[in-house]
């Protein structure tokens, strides 16, 4: 088990497409897992640590299929055994899944604050689930994290994205960072920070990453035409939990 100076940051952001305004909801934990796994139909992250598969996150149930919205899942909830078989390790779980056929019953032995559950339901066929994106992202405790096109400055509130070759501000948790209160929005354009113009989620990611803990930041950006200035101190990177927001 690591210890809590020694655990990296997972970040788990999960992008509503297909819809008219697309969303961004984040949770970020302090991370000890060796594996994470989303299981479509009931809309839950399964990680696994310690030879022990849990529950770590559960989406709202509206992002459900119809036919998936009566099963009970749990964060906290241990994953015993999955068709008869015992499973320690999330990317057994997950094998078993991804062997399984359209239409076959898959079956769960879960263990609830001490008492045994059997959660049952068929793998459904991914064209029928809600459209759903989920990225996983990794970090050090200082702020680093790893993604394909996304990018959550870490204590601030605020998620960048890569958008046609502009580095947007995809969503700005509000009264969850240290930038809730400043003049700076969804869909602004970040143009440079500490004066060195940008192109790429990933040229913004290296930069940002080599700067330590409370130095000064300096974000040039656009809305709708209009230049625009931000300075900050960098955040500490918050450990734990992040509320869910929905």
């Amino acid at each position: 088990m690591k210890t809590l100076l020694q655990t990296s940051v997972l970040a788990i952001i999960l992008v509503l497409s297909g819809l008219a305004n697309s969303q961004v909801m984040m949770r970020q934990f302090a991370d000890d897992s060796d594996g994470v796994f989303h299981l479509p139909e009931v809309q839950v992250i399964l990680s696994s640590s310690d030879d022990t598969v849990s529950v770590m996150m559960i989406l709202p149930k509206h992002m459900r299929g119809k036919a998936y919205k009566e099963i009970v899942m749990e964060e906290g909830d241990k994953i015993l055994m999955v068709n008869a078989e015992r499973v320690k390790h999330v990317d057994v779980l997950k094998k078993i899944y991804e062997d399984a056929k359209i239409g076959d019953q898959i079956k769960f032995g879960i263990k609830r604050k001490g008492e045994l559950h059997l959660v049952a339901f068929k793998k459904a066929d991914p064209e029928s689930l809600p459209k759903r994106r989920i990225q996983l992202m990794t970090g050090e405790p200082g702020g680093n994290s790893r993604s394909e096109n996304i990018f959550p400055l870490m204590g601030t509130g605020l998620i960048l994205s890569e958008v046609d070759g502009n580095i947007v501000v995809q969503d700005k948790m509000d009264g969850m960072g240290s930038l809730s209160d400043k003049d700076i929005l969804k869909d602004d354009i970040v143009t440079m920070i500490n004066g060195e113009r940008i192109k790429t989620i990933g040229q913004f990611t290296k930069l940002y990453q080599g700067l330590q803990t409370d130095a000064n930041v300096e974000l040039s950006y656009n809305r709708e035409g209009k230049d625009m200035e931000l300075s900050f101190k960098k955040p500490a990177a918050p450990q734990g939990r992040m509320m869910l927001r929905n």
